[in-house]
């Protein structure tokens, strides 16, 4: 089972019964499953159900939070992995034009719904700009969205765990 997997299921099991709550009051890098992310997150797992050890149904919601003092950058490595989770495919416009010379982006917003019912994964992009569903809010000078290109399509639990699967979970740190 690679790390991914592990993390969430170890959570999970541990906190079946009661939400699990994530609140991070001060600086962090998380580089290790959603490779390089750099920022203030909060976020909660509510209404968990497992069965033989596996998730059946929750629901949790991640996003950062704008902090004084803190800067908020990911890497494309961490841009390519939620665009792997949401899509299933990697983005290829970070090969072209401009974004080709950057490695680390800056961002106003990351933030993700999820929810598991009846073997029914559905992500959500939690912030909007115009009608579009975003995973990700980008800051400029270089903005990068990672728009939700099929909001409230679900895919198989399974389907999600083989997109987990290929994350690239090298871990690299932002500059």
């Amino acid at each position: 089972m690679n790390t991914v997997n592990h993390y969430l299921f170890e959570a999970l099991r541990r906190h079946a019964e009661r939400p699990i709550q994530i609140a991070r009051d001060r600086s962090w890098t998380y580089a290790d499953a959603a490779s390089a992310i750099h920022g203030v997150a909060r976020g909660e797992v509510r209404d968990c159900e497992l069965f033989g050890g596996i998730p059946v149904r929750f629901e949790a919601e991640v996003e950062t939070i704008k902090t004084k003092g803190i800067s908020q950058k990911i890497n494309v490595k961490a841009v390519n992995n939620i665009v792997i989770l949401g899509t299933g495919g990697k983005v290829t416009a970070l090969d072209r034009g401009l974004h080709k010379f950057f490695d680390t982006f800056t961002y106003s917003k990351i933030g993700v719904r999820m929810t598991l019912r009846n073997d029914a994964f559905i992500l959500r992009g939690t912030e909007r700009r115009g009608r579009r569903e975003l995973f990700i809010k980008g800051r400029p000078p270089f903005p990068i969205d990672i728009v939700n290109v099929a909001p409230g399509q679900s895919v198989s639990f399974q389907t999600m765990l083989r997109r987990a699967r290929n994350l690239d979970v090298s871990t690299t740190a932002p500059r």
